[in-house]
């Protein structure tokens, strides 16, 4: 996402429209040479991707288990929810049901 200014540099967002376009044209390249994961399948699915060290198992792995965030407006403001209710456990020691259950009635709250 590039957000747009008022008083916005067409420029300037040009470029950095650009900019995007090089890295996932280059996304390959850069998990071959990060260990990370490429943004295209076809990256992914590349002899080089495949052919890096420990790639293909790792693949594996992120399609077996990987998940993408839902797609609703609300998904920013229920996952802070979630990251605060797992670090009240964590940093207060809260009980983990009661927690829980709070989290249930704010993200139903969240959705209404």
């Amino acid at each position: 996402t590039v957000p747009v200014q008022e008083q916005g540099d067409p420029v300037q967002y040009r470029a950095a429209f650009e900019l995007a376009k090089f890295y996932y044209e280059n996304t390959g390249v850069w998990g071959v040479k990060t260990g990370h994961m490429p943004a295209s399948n076809t990256a992914l699915n590349s002899e080089e991707y495949l052919a890096a060290p420990h790639r293909e198992q790792y693949l594996e792995t992120a399609k077996a288990y990987g998940t993408l965030p839902p797609r609703v407006v609300e998904w920013s403001a229920i996952d802070s929810s979630i990251q605060e209710t797992i670090e009240a456990t964590w940093l207060n020691d809260a009980d983990i049901k009661s927690t829980l259950d709070k989290l249930q009635t704010a993200v139903e709250g969240i959705l209404k």
